[in-house]
């Protein structure tokens, strides 16, 4: 009996110490997995967390311009991280989260990089946002300024007109290096916007806040007419007229020497004032319109002070340009008197020319301008 007992109780203990060997084993592993969960728990509640706290700031960080902003709003969002996870020993105390990352756990690094390529996504899109709402304002300023710039023109043409005509005739005074005056444009700009600001000031006052508001945010602005004409008016209008004054300038150098005939009385005279720089006149200018007692232009070639008579004629020219020009050689105290022409001179006008010692210049000789200003006062 006893040796049947005896391997039954060894049976039963063996079962025993397994069964116990077995649960052991077996809690251990459970234990590890709850650990690992409440770690997985704890790093994913870490993370949604941040990503709430950066949706929360996304829509506040339409401010933020430049890398320090965007680092301080990663911060925060660490902070905020770290505190609602119950690890705020964790969070980042300086500015430099770099530094900070060499010793913070790895799913804060994690944190880290994911705040910085999100916030850097926002505010590069608020910053495209921004410049194409800065375009559209652009483009509607753009529109409205088009359309008051031809309430100008519309509205002041006969100044604007004579503007480019006298603008024009300063400019194409030539020194004695042969430039044009340049400088005069900017002293004709000022006295004509100054003309028509005192002439319609308020009207432009008006028409300018019904376009663009209450003077861009200068408040109080409306109330006086003077002061918006210096902080916008003026500006515009001088702008206005530099813009008109270079198409007419441009229009002025596009003619060619087989052009001339097709040409206005003005625009010839402009023409020869162009024409008798490329031949080595200075200090060329027009003279007034009314009143020219005989002379329209006055240059000066090789030290000698000339008075110029110009005729845009389609018919012969007789003697009368030629006593003309004579009589303004005297008036305007010139060494020499030429009149030049776009046709022909009457046999009568050369041999009155002759006697009286002034140049005639033809139009089919206007080629040829340099060579006879040589010829003539070599």
């Amino acid at each position: 009996m006893e040796a049947i007992l005896a391997p039954l109780l060894l049976l039963a203990a063996a079962i025993f110490i397994v069964f116990w060997i077995r649960m052991l084993r077996g809690t251990r592993p459970r234990a590890d997995s709850r650990a690992s969960f409440k770690a997985k728990e704890s790093k994913s509640k870490n993370i949604d967390l941040a990503i709430q706290y950066a949706n929360n700031i996304e829509i506040s960080l339409a401010t933020v311009r430049d890398h320090h902003e965007q680092e301080l709003a990663v911060k925060k969002c660490l902070i905020a991280v770290a505190n609602a996870a119950g690890q705020s020993g964790l969070a980042p105390r300086g500015y430099d989260l770099d530094n900070w990352a060499r010793t913070a756990p790895r799913e804060y690094v994690q944190l880290l990089e994911h705040l910085r390529h999100r916030v850097a996504a926002h505010v590069e899109a608020a910053k495209i946002e921004a410049q194409s709402q800065e375009l559209l304002r652009a483009k509607e300023y753009n529109q409205k300024l088009a359309r008051f710039r031809n309430e100008i023109h519309a509205r002041y043409q006969n100044y604007i007109d004579r503007f480019v005509e006298i603008a024009y005739r300063k400019v194409s005074l030539r020194d004695e290096y042969g430039d044009e005056s340049w400088d005069s444009l900017q002293d004709e700009i000022d006295v004509v916007s100054e003309k028509i600001l005192a002439r319609g000031n308020n009207h432009l006052n008006e028409l300018y806040i019904y376009m663009f508001g209450n003077a861009d945010g200068f408040g109080g602005i409306s109330d006086s007419p003077s002061m918006l004409s210096l902080l916008r008016l003026k500006p515009i209008l001088k702008d206005v007229l530099k813009d008109t004054f270079s198409d007419y300038y441009s229009s002025r150098q596009n003619y060619q020497s087989a052009d001339f005939k097709s040409m206005n009385g003005e625009e010839f005279e402009h023409y020869l004032i162009k024409k008798l720089g490329e031949a080595g006149c200075t200090n060329i200018y027009g003279t007034p319109k009314t009143g020219d007692q005989g002379g329209d232009i006055l240059a000066i070639y090789s030290n000698r002070s000339l008075v110029i008579q110009a005729k845009r004629y389609g018919h012969p020219v007789g003697n009368k340009a030629v006593q003309e020009v004579h009589a303004a050689v005297q008036y305007y105290q010139r060494d020499a008197g030429l009149v030049i022409i776009s046709s022909v001179f009457t046999p009568s006008a050369r041999e009155l020319a002759q006697r009286c010692d002034v140049i005639l210049i033809e139009g089919a000789e206007l080629t040829r301008l340099s060579e006879i200003l040589k010829t003539s006062f070599s």
